[in-house]
């Protein structure tokens, strides 16, 4: 077999994962820059002060229509949790599941350019 075939192989082979991780890095970048300058950025989600209490953070940099809703693990949506016009700033959302049985639970928030779920378990653990 000639050497050169094999070498011109990993060539290739090397710079397709070279390609790949530079794309994974600027994908990376473009989030961490782009997406938090654009779009209403959810901060560390939700802070749980109990087995089925806990508090939704948004820190909005400007005025938007804000949408976030409950829903068990088969996508229906039990409870609404805010729907409206809200100011720029940190906001606050109180998330009461006591009244959901265990079970895994997400959040779904929805703006006019973004919309991202948070996952969840009832009851949570420490």
């Amino acid at each position: 077999m000639d050497l050169s075939i094999l070498r011109d192989a990993l060539l290739v082979s090397l710079l397709v994962m070279l390609i790949f991780i530079l794309y994974k890095r600027m994908i990376a970048l473009l989030d961490r820059n782009n997406v938090r300058s654009r779009y209403p950025e959810i901060d560390d989600r939700i802070h749980w002060h109990g087995e089925k209490e806990g508090t939704l953070h948004l820190n909005l940099p400007q005025q938007t229509a804000i949408e976030a809703y409950i829903f068990d693990e088969h996508h229906h949506q039990i409870i609404v949790l805010i729907r409206g016009e809200l100011e720029s700033g940190d906001h606050q959302i109180k998330l009461d599941c006591t009244t959901l049985k265990d079970g895994r639970y997400y959040v779904k928030i929805v703006s006019p350019t973004q919309q991202t779920s948070l996952y969840f378990h009832l009851p949570r653990t420490s």
